[in-house]
C-alpha cells in the first residue's frame, strides 16, 4: 500500500478555568448573534483523535464521525464543528479542499468540555 497524504493528531479536551460572555454583536455586523467570550482554560489528557487525508482534485470529501466504542453520533454529521469548520474552510478560500475527515470521539458531547 502506497503511504498516504494524512495527519492525525489528538483533539484535546480543555476546562475553562474562568469564562465570561458578553452581550451579542448587533444586526449588521459581519458576527452578529455571536457573543465575544474571555476565558482561561486548560488543557487536559482527554482527546478526540483526529485523522484527515487530502484526497485527489475533483474527488469528494468524506466525512466520519463515530464514538470510539463505534456507536454512530447521534446528532447530523453536517452539524458536527469538524465538518463545519472544513466546510467554513472551502467557502473562505473559494475553492474544494478534498479531504478524508475521520474523528473518534472521546470527549462527551455537552459536557462543558
Amino acid at each position: 500500500m502506497p503511504p498516504t497524504d494524512a495527519i492525525e493528531t489528538r483533539a484535546h479536551a480543555k476546562l475553562n478555568l474562568a469564562l465570561a460572555v458578553g452581550p451579542p454583536m448587533p444586526t449588521g455586523e459581519a458576527r452578529a448573534g455571536f457573543h465575544p467570550i474571555c476565558s482561561w482554560m486548560h488543557a487536559i489528557g482527554l482527546a478526540d483523535e483526529v485523522r484527515v487525508e487530502r484526497l485527489g482534485p475533483g474527488e469528494p470529501s468524506r466525512h466520519e464521525i463515530a464514538w470510539a466504542d463505534g456507536s454512530p453520533i447521534d446528532w447530523a454529521i453536517d452539524d458536527d464543528l469538524a465538518v463545519r469548520a472544513h466546510r467554513a474552510l472551502h467557502a473562505e478560500l473559494g475553492r474544494e479542499l478534498p479531504v478524508a475527515l475521520r474523528v473518534t470521539k472521546r470527549i462527551p458531547a455537552g459536557a462543558g468540555l
